[in-house]
């Protein structure tokens, strides 16, 4: 199956979302979306949780788990110093750990990652990323943009580190290290999409952006802004919405514009 496939299988089977959400302030960069039609993709070292992206490496492993870890990735090393290698390992696992987390920061650093939302009109998602509900909500449709949500992932939500163990389990390095978050983070029921080795700005088919949600506390002169550059950059199809405060309960009430 294509990638397309897969992600319109999965859309089908209620696995991942057909619409994400990307909460957004007003910074001097937003203008970007909507000219340029593209979405940044930062590096893990930028976001606003210190804890985010962090696993607990396990270096409990034999002598023969090392050796055939050796064996199998790098037998053009020889079999001496295999042994040899191995050896040092089995007595000194701090070195392992130590070499792993160098090659995990690199990993770290250049990963590129852009984060959404399920709905939007989540109170806290609008309060933390939209500086104060003052900026918006992009609404993309996953199903016209094959290429930016090739590799969609849904965040896992934990009281601790993950342990991770390079040489039984070096499938998991990427959900490990990339999807886990601090449970009390949880609310907001985040997607990732994740680009290895490619920290920066994505471009994205115009047709996958369809709405645009204002804060209930953005100025009516920004609306205004933001529309008119929407409409003028190609983006004449998108729905425009305003959240407002609800009057009777704790939510925000999602009205056409």
């Amino acid at each position: 199956m294509t990638t397309q496939e897969l992600i319109e299988y999965a859309i089908a089977d209620k696995q991942l979302p057909q619409y994400l959400y990307k909460y957004r302030n007003n910074c001097a960069n937003t203008d970007q979306i909507f000219t340029n039609a593209e979405l940044w993709f930062g590096s893990p070292t930028t976001f606003n949780d210190p804890f985010d992206c962090q696993i607990n490496i396990n270096t409990e492993n034999t002598y023969e788990q090392i050796k055939t870890w050796f064996q199998n990735n790098a037998p053009h090393l020889g079999t001496e110093y295999i042994k040899e290698r191995s050896t040092q390992l089995t007595e000194n696992p701090e070195e392992w750990s130590a070499a792993l987390k160098t090659i995990f920061k690199k990993v770290f650093v250049n990963t590129g990652i852009c984060c959404f939302g399920q709905t939007d009109d989540n109170l806290l998602l609008w309060s933390h990323y939209t500086d104060s509900h003052s900026g918006f909500c992009l609404k993309f449709d996953v199903l016209k943009e094959k290429e930016v949500f090739s590799n969609l992932l849904r965040t896992v939500y934990k009281k601790e580190y993950p342990f991770y163990n390079h040489l039984t389990t070096p499938l998991q390095f990427t959900e490990m290290l990339i999807r886990t978050k601090a449970d009390i983070w949880e609310y907001e029921q985040e997607f990732r999409v994740i680009k290895p080795n490619r920290v920066g700005t994505h471009k994205f088919s115009k047709s996958a952006l369809v709405g645009v949600t204002f804060g209930c506390r953005c100025p009516t002169q920004e609306v205004c802004r933001i529309m008119e550059l929407a409409i003028n950059s190609g983006f004449s199809h998108l729905e425009f919405k305003q959240a407002v405060v609800s009057k009777s309960s704790f939510q925000v009430d999602i009205i056409s514009l």
